[in-house]
């Protein structure tokens, strides 16, 4: 029998800046913070040290917490044979991302929260995810693993030693393992019949009944469906069209959407895209803008438009900084420590807010007096059309807009009487480079004034220039301002969406400043040798900095993102060591990237330049030119400015004071169009 945790003393993260520690403050077991102090001593003590990671809006890291983390009896164990250190994995995604892999290597799964066990120095050797405090489905509890494993570091530590010394190894050759069949010179002949295989790779493992990919859980999974859309219209093939465009379609109608308030949830907890796992994350409703521009473009379906305002108004309302400029990280799955309790319905709640209309929107949002969730809750998603709710009801469509539209402007106002989930207020570097380049894809179609101030924000915050060196820091807190060294899938994101800043609005010194990352980035993180970028400096001998990282979801990963990078920066600087080391990571990577698509797709979408010459359009005017090119989806197409003074190679000599708008490939430029259409014709040629 447990002791309950009566009093709440605050440990050592009382004082953290990051809100998922704070979460933890008042526990009975004696946190440390990542950093030197607990390792120093778990190594005088000979201690085994359970590194714990997860995040503020993760609902079974919230669930754990309450179970096992505020349990006496628990924390005391806990205090007496380990050392605990508990990190956020959005303050120090390296450190998630090596001890990930870590446990995905010994147990096969990963998630979180993410519980690893490591000797005094941090090399692990067991871990898993969540653990009940009770053995159940087949899972033991959190105390029979922390007795297994103090008994086992008591007895065979020689062992346990051995065996963290090989997990390591294992994680710092992880590249060597995942891509083993090098192409040295990639050329056209060798990447199309590979993009091809991956293509229908993916086709496969479509749900062409709920869309996505798979059976359950179902991720949003942004990369694959960009790809889809960009290597659908450059071949001119509807099927990966059609297949992106559907799965978009199913994920709006689902439960994953918030129909209220907007926004996307982190995934779906079904095939049918109908319960999700409520928390709210940056960068998926990130993506989630620049696929609806897309798709926008692309159809010019005015639905895509809505839901594109209303992402936006999501963000706006719940995770923008009005101080900074700059955008939280998440929004909680739970409230009142029950998963979903803002977002879910019962039917009495139901009525009470709507009235009259309750039935109709019931039959529109799926609900039912027993519930279509657990417990008889209901998750709002869009279950009936207008046009089989105007004949059920003998009312014309318009009415049965205006109903809705009334009836959610109630279901709104009565739900933010709830008591709202907890928003992490950190700004990290990376998603909201994300969001900066996703804002970039569509402010053509739509004013965003944010996005002018997120990147002043972003250059103004986390870089630090001088005379002859640059810093990048990778997250932001009010009470501190920004901090810790970047990592490289920081500096790859933000050099993204400084170019993308750049083709949106013509502003050069973001272009410039994306060349000056780029140049940063090769001496800070790319290994030769390996062909691929490390997580940290490449002089480092800190394991979590040099690892790489491959992966592409639930964003691209550093080394696609710089490949995509280097090659867009060779056409606008021509400097020749972007083309060559372009050349050197995707032809480390594509062949693997093929064979597992799902996995790797960024790498192939960072690869189609070499099967489709890139365009490079230079304007000798910027507007209203370049909004109107901007408006159409031009998946392999870089846009530049030619000013009188620029310093982008690219531009450079092509000035006139009239239109002319040149069509250039691998820097050879046709005659110079003299209006929009004929470029655009001469781009989709």
């Amino acid at each position: 029998m447990t002791e309950p945790h009566k009093e709440k003393r605050l440990n050592r993260l009382a004082n953290a800046r990051s809100l998922y520690l704070r979460q933890h403050a008042d526990n009975p077991v004696d946190w440390y913070p990542w950093g030197k102090e607990a390792f120093e001593k778990a190594k005088k003590e000979n201690k085994p040290i359970l590194i714990s990671i997860g995040y503020s809006s993760c609902h079974w890291c919230h669930v754990m917490e309450e179970e096992s983390f505020r349990d006496t009896a628990v924390a005391r164990f806990m205090n007496e044979n380990f050392v605990c250190i508990k990190v956020d994995r959005e303050e120090h995604p390296e450190v998630d991302a090596y001890y990930m892999k870590a446990v995905q290597m010994m147990t096969g799964r990963g998630g979180w929260p993410l519980n690893v066990f490591c000797t005094p120095e941090g090399d692990p050797f067991y871990g898993g995810t969540y653990f009940p405090p009770e053995p159940r489905f087949g899972m033991p509890s959190w105390m029979n693993v922390l007795q297994a494993i103090s008994n086992a570091w008591k007895t065979k530590e020689s062992e346990l030693r051995e065996q963290a010394r090989k997990v390591r190894e294992a994680i710092l050759r992880e590249d060597e393992f995942i891509a083993q069949d090098i192409i040295l010179k990639p050329s056209e002949s060798d990447i199309r019949p590979l993009l091809d295989e991956a293509v229908n790779g993916i086709l496969k493992q479509y749900d062409s009944k709920y869309g996505g990919f798979g059976s359950q859980p179902k991720f949003p999974v942004f990369p694959v469906l960009d790809f889809l859309l960009r290597y659908g219209v450059l071949t001119k093939n509807d099927e990966p069209v059609s297949v992106a465009l559907f799965s978009l379609d199913k994920m709006l109608k689902g439960g994953i959407y918030d129909h209220l308030e907007g926004g996307l949830a982190r995934y779906s907890t079904d095939r049918h895209w109908h319960v999700p796992h409520f928390e709210k994350m940056l960068y998926d409703n990130a993506q989630l803008i620049g696929l609806l521009a897309d798709a926008y473009k692309i159809t010019k379906d005015s639905l895509y438009l809505k839901y594109l305002v209303h992402t936006l108004d999501f963000l706006r309302d719940w995770m923008f900084d009005s101080e900074t400029g700059g955008f939280y990280s998440a929004v909680d799955a739970d409230s009142e420590g029950e998963e979903g309790k803002y977002y879910v319905w019962t039917w009495q709640e139901w009525e009470d807010a709507l009235g009259e209309d309750a039935q109709l929107l019931a039959d529109y949002f799926g609900v039912t007096k027993g519930g279509n969730w657990e417990n008889g809750k209901n998750v709002l998603y869009l279950k009936t059309e207008i046009s089989e709710l105007s004949k059920n009801y003998n009312l014309s469509e318009a009415i049965v807009k205006k109903k809705i539209s009334d009836g959610i402007e109630k279901l709104i106002a009565y739900r933010r009487k709830r008591t709202k989930p907890n928003v992490d207020t950190k700004i990290l570097l990376s998603w909201n480079s994300l969001l900066l380049s996703n804002l970039a894809r569509a402010s053509a179609i739509i004013n965003i004034p944010e996005m002018h101030r997120l990147y002043e924000f972003l250059v103004k915050a986390f870089i630090r220039q001088e005379k002859d060196s640059i810093r990048v820091l990778r997250v932001w807190y009010r009470t501190s301002g920004a901090e810790e060294e970047a990592t490289s899938s920081e500096v790859a994101l933000f050099i993204n969406a400084l170019v993308s800043y750049y083709m949106a609005t013509g502003h050069e010194d973001a272009l410039l400043l994306a060349d000056s990352l780029m140049q940063y980035a090769i001496n800070s993180f790319y290994d030769s040798s390996r062909r691929l970028f490390t997580v940290g400096n490449k002089i480092s001998q800190e394991p979590f900095h040099k690892q790489v990282e491959l992966y592409d979801h639930p964003y691209p990963s550093p080394n696609s993102m710089m490949a995509f990078n280097l090659r867009i920066l060779y056409s606008y600087m021509l400097n020749p060591d972007y083309a060559r080391i372009y050349e050197q990571v995707i032809g480390r990577m594509i062949k693997t990237a093929s064979q597992y698509p799902i996995d790797y797709t960024f790498w192939l979408t960072a690869s189609i330049p070499m099967i489709f010459p890139l365009k490079e359009v230079v304007l000798t005017i910027k507007e209203p030119f370049l909004r109107e090119l901007n408006k159409h989806y031009l998946p392999n197409c870089i846009i530049g400015i030619a000013y009188l003074d620029t310093k982008i190679p690219l531009c450079s000599g092509k000035h006139a004071n009239e239109l002319r708008i040149y069509v250039c490939e691998n820097g050879i430029c046709h005659n110079p169009a003299t209006s929009l259409e004929d470029a655009l014709r001469e781009i989709r040629n």
